[in-house]
Formats: structure tokens, C-alpha cells, sequence
């Protein structure tokens, strides 16, 4: 794991949220950001991903959007 996940930062969530908006046309916009961070979070310790594991499985896999 290249970055622990409870090190993403807001503007690395923000960023995260932009791609997903532009890569799968989903707006996560309107969630809370605390929580929103802490979900991605929880998802990246329990998968033991990276952002930019996460950010491959999302570009790379249309299945594992469904899964996020």
C-alpha cells in the first residue's frame, strides 16, 4: 500500500469526487464531506487500497464502481 488510507485529505477527497463525477458521471457533491471522507476511508483500510489503487480500480474496473 503505497499511501495509508487515513491520510486522504480533503482536497485529495475533492479530487477523488471530481473524477468520479467526470469518469462516471455520478455527483457525490451533495454528501457530507466528513463523511463522505470517512466511507472512502473505511473502504480503503478494508480493501487495503491506495488512492491510487482506488483511483485505478475505478477507471480501469466498471464493475467495482458499482462495488464503491
Amino acid at each position: 500500500m503505497n499511501q495509508s488510507a487515513d491520510t486522504i485529505t480533503y482536497e485529495q477527497l475533492k479530487d477523488l469526487v471530481d473524477f468520479i463525477r467526470n469518469v462516471h458521471g455520478f455527483d457525490f457533491g451533495d454528501y457530507s464531506a466528513a463523511s463522505l471522507k470517512r466511507r472512502v476511508t473505511r473502504i480503503m483500510q478494508l480493501q487495503r487500497l491506495s488512492l491510487f489503487d482506488l483511483r485505478t480500480l475505478l477507471t480501469n474496473d466498471p464493475d467495482y464502481f458499482e462495488t464503491f
